[in-house]
C-alpha cells in the first residue's frame, strides 16, 4: 500500500492578540485522508491553539460535490500579540 503525504503551509502576517483567534478554511483530499493542522507563531512568547477542527461538505459553483473541507480557528492563548504566524495543514493519504 503506497502512502501519499504533503503539508501546505499558509503564512498570516495580521497581528493576533492575546485571546484573539482567526478562522481558515482548508481543503482535504478525500474521505480516507488523515488531517493535521499546526500554527506556529512567528515572534517569541508568542502560544497559539488550534481549536474546533471540524469537517463539512460543500459544491463548486457548478454544483458539484466537493470533496471534504477542513475548518479550525487559531486563538492566541499566550500573554503577547503575535505578529505573524504560519499555519501548516498536512494530510495523509492510504
Amino acid at each position: 500500500m503506497a502512502v501519499v503525504a504533503f503539508t501546505v503551509q499558509f503564512t498570516s502576517t495580521d497581528p493576533l492578540a492575546p485571546g484573539a483567534s482567526t478562522g481558515w478554511v482548508m481543503q482535504s483530499i478525500s474521505d480516507s485522508a488523515s488531517v493535521a493542522v499546526t500554527a506556529i507563531p512567528g515572534n517569541l512568547g508568542g502560544v497559539l491553539a488550534i481549536e474546533n477542527l471540524r469537517t463539512t461538505r460543500g459544491s463548486d459553483a457548478f454544483g458539484d460535490p466537493l470533496i471534504r473541507r477542513v475548518l479550525c480557528n487559531v486563538r492566541n492563548v499566550g500573554a503577547n500579540t503575535v505578529t505573524r504566524y504560519v499555519v501548516n495543514y498536512s494530510v495523509m493519504t492510504p
